[in-house]
């Protein structure tokens, strides 16, 4: 009885303990890349970040006015070409801002500030 109680006990633990993983992982063993996203918002409106990708908007998060906030970018993001767009939507009015089609690839970082003036807002891709 005993015996079989304590195996019992080691195959819940063993379960359990290998479906707390941090990162799927591929099927080689190593975890997905990620492209670390950067978006300053020197804007006196808050800012909900989009990522365009083959016509379809996702949502990745907000950053309030006057901050800054850091995305990750995952394979499912940049998929296969890693060509994508950036949209930013103020807060409770009409008009978003948007950058030009890019290519990012694992391994690099991008920094979108937007500035209170839209028109001099950056991307720069490292």
């Amino acid at each position: 009885m005993t015996r079989a109680l304590l195996l019992l006990i080691f195959g819940a633990t063993l379960l359990s303990a290998s479906g707390c993983s941090v990162f799927r992982s591929k099927r080689d063993g190593t975890p997905p890349s990620t492209v670390p996203l950067r978006v300053t918002n020197n804007n006196f409106q808050d800012m909900t970040i989009f990522i365009v990708r083959d016509g379809q908007r996702n949502r990745l998060g907000a950053v309030a006015a006057t901050s800054s906030a850091t995305f990750l970018l995952t394979e499912q993001h940049l998929g296969q070409q890693g060509r994508l767009q950036l949209l930013a939507d103020p807060l409770g009015t009409v008009g978003a801002l948007s950058t030009d089609v890019f290519f990012v690839k694992p391994g690099q970082r991008v920094e979108w500030t937007i500035e209170s003036d839209v028109r001099r807002s950056s991307l720069a891709i490292y």
